[in-house]
């Protein structure tokens, strides 16, 4: 099931929170969860964490297709 409004509040202030101070630092990328990150291949293993970050030195662009590389930083917001 889809997460509930609360999740969702908790998830928008954590992106707002981390991707301001990445934005005002020109440090990288802030994606939410509907950002696919690739984990493995054959067979393919996809996920989307609630908020992620990727270091500009290890991402110089964000890419077009899924993020092939694993965030710097994966933030999960505990649902019950």
């Amino acid at each position: 099931p889809r997460p509930k409004g609360r999740h969702g509040l908790c998830c928008t202030k954590m992106i707002r929170l981390i991707g301001n101070f990445v934005d005002t630092a020109g440090l990288g990328w802030v994606a939410s969860n509907d950002a696919g990150v690739v984990l493995e291949r054959n067979p393919d293993t996809l996920r989307g964490p609630d908020v992620a970050f990727w270091n500009r030195t290890r991402l110089p662009s964000p890419p077009d297709d899924y993020f092939e590389i694993p965030p710097d930083l994966a933030v999960e917001v505990l649902s019950p």
